[in-house]
This record gives structure tokens, sequence and C-alpha cells, in this order.
């Protein structure tokens, strides 16, 4: 049972992230009061089939977004902490959990010790996600075999293009696509992220 306790959840949030160490007057967010926002708006979203733009604002406005990435990015909880959060969030609105769950989960793949990838680009991601609030997600699904968790390779490629990166494929669903920020971060000083064109 994932312990949801709303004084428990300001503690772990106070002592997780710079961002949250401000002063008496700027207290932590509040996972459970972000849930009775969503909750008002959920049944509404689930009934249109329409993503809750609404609810992902409410979840960037508390600066949630961010909390799995390390310390020094403005993050610092566990997975295992975080999920307490993604709990009480979801049992607001299930869809905004959902997103907000997986952005989690993307963030503690890339950031975590042995990511393929040069430090540059998780914390070039980092950066989005705590300056914009940027949430994220792996696209993956394909029209040829739908998800490669069923096995097999995708066919979208990324390759050089001078000094940025061409990436060539189709996807067909990814959750939360709607609040996702197209084509990743944008930072200046990290030119391995330039991206010269999508097709």
């Amino acid at each position: 049972m994932v312990q949801s306790d709303p004084e428990a959840l300001a503690r772990d949030l106070r002592g997780s992230s710079p961002r949250f160490q401000m002063t008496f007057a700027v207290p932590p967010p509040n996972p459970a009061a972000l849930a009775e926002r969503c909750t008002a708006r959920a049944a509404e979203h689930d009934r249109s089939g329409r993503l809750a733009h609404e609810n992902i604002a409410a979840l960037r406005e508390t600066g949630l977004v961010a909390l799995t990435m390390p310390r020094r990015l403005g993050g610092g909880l566990t997975l295992a902490r975080a999920t307490a959060v993604v709990v009480t969030v979801g049992r607001g609105d299930p869809a905004t959990g959902l997103v907000h769950a997986i952005t989690l989960l993307q963030h503690e793949l890339i950031h975590r010790d042995g990511a393929p990838w040069p430090r540059t680009v998780p914390d070039a991601v980092g950066w989005d996600a705590e300056a914009r609030f940027a949430l994220i997600n792996a696209l993956r699904v394909e029209p040829e075999f739908g998800t490669p968790a069923r096995g097999g390779l995708p066919a979208t490629c990324a390759r050089r293009d001078g000094d940025g990166w061409r990436v060539m494929g189709r996807k067909i669903f990814s959750t939360g696509a709607g609040a996702l920020n197209p084509c990743g971060p944008r930072r200046p000083r990290s030119p391995i992220h330039r991206l010269t064109s999508v097709s």
C-alpha cells in the first residue's frame, strides 16, 4: 500500500529538492489539493475522450513534474517516494496521474547511472522540466508493429544532419502526446539537441 498522508508527502517534498526548500512563506506543493482541483474536471474529460489540459496545467503549476530528476537539477525523490505523489494526483484524475507517472518514469530512466546518453542529453531534458515544467514520454508505438514492448525494432531512426539530427518515422500514439513539448528541449549550449527536421 502506498502511503499518501498529506503531511508525510509535504515532508518528503520539502526534503527532496532545492525548489521546495524555500522560505516559510512559500509552502511546498500539495498533491491532495491538486487532486481536488482535478476531480471536478476528470469526469467530463473521460466522457469527451479529450486530454485534460486544465489538469495538466494545474500539475505543471505545482512544480511536481521534475521530482525524480537528480537533486542538482531540482528533483531528488526516488520513484518509490514519488509514487505516493502520483497515487494522490491519480485519485483526483487518473489520466493526469498517468501522464505524471510516465514523465517521472522517463526522468528516472534517462538520469540513472549507466544511461546510454551523454550527460548533456538528460540534463537538457531536466532543465526543460525544471524551467518550463515540460512533460516527457517515449514515443514508441508505430503502425507496422504497435508497441516495441511486444518485440521488434522500431522503424523510426535518427541520423546526423550537419550539426543536428534528422528524425524519420511515424508514430501513431503516445500517452499525453497533446501535452508534450514538440521536438524535446531546446537549450543553446547543448548542440546535440539541435533537430534539423522531423519527417
